[in-house]
């Protein structure tokens, strides 16, 4: 199901952009612009396009880690070993994406080219020649295999990146007041036009 990055998160949240985007824009329209804008336009953007992001970036890694686990076997050593993403390093926004993606390929290549070096090596001191050939075999399988699996490691960590900018994207609110053009002279008594008191106007302004 991994490999697929979970279609059915997908959908949800496809279904919250979209709805969104039909229903805030259409009252934001209908209340003239008093409402603020762009709410609408925001939550499709939170939600279908990063989490079509976010499922590139699951289904990339998934498929990494599978293609990863088949080239390996106990001549494979974990020393230099990429790190995949997890729930604690996974990247905070595009630009970390993109930094965790480029030294993601740089070390599946040094590890794959390491492999092809020692595995024959760690071959031979576990199990003769033949632990040598096998060694051998997956130091070939291991190095031809990071010309799959440095690209997709790199999709995922970037687009783990993109969502997640996309995910932080919040309206903010803020009040101001707007006080109305003074109708009593300054040091007259507000009495005398017959008003106890004069309340502000708060306008609300809204920014992305």
């Amino acid at each position: 199901m991994e490999l697929l990055g979970d279609p059915s998160l997908l959908a949800h949240e496809w279904k919250t952009g979209v709805t969104d985007l039909v229903s805030k824009t259409s009252t934001e329209v209908k209340a003239g612009g008093t409402e603020g804008a762009g709410k609408g336009f925001l939550s499709f953007l939170h939600h279908a396009v990063g989490g079509t992001f976010l499922w590139m970036g699951k289904a990339s890694g998934a498929w990494a880690k599978t293609l990863d686990s088949v080239a390996s076997n106990d001549s494979t050593s974990t020393h230099l070993k990429p790190q995949f993403s997890t729930y604690r390093n996974r990247p905070k926004n595009a630009a970390e994406g993109l930094v965790q993606g480029t030294t993601f390929v740089a070390n599946t290549v040094v590890y794959g080219v390491a492999g092809l070096i020692g595995n024959p090596y760690r071959g031979m001191k576990s199990g003769g020649v033949v632990g040598a050939a096998t060694g051998t075999l997956s130091g070939v399988t291991g190095l031809v295999s990071t010309f799959f699996v440095a690209p997709l490691g790199f999709v995922a960590k970037t687009s783990e990146g993109i969502g997640a900018s996309t995910k932080c994207l919040e309206i903010g609110v803020i009040n101001t007041r707007c006080r109305p053009i003074r109708s009593v002279p300054w040091g007259s008594p507000m009495i005398e036009n017959g008003l106890s008191y004069m309340k502000a106007i708060a306008i609300r302004v809204h920014t992305v």
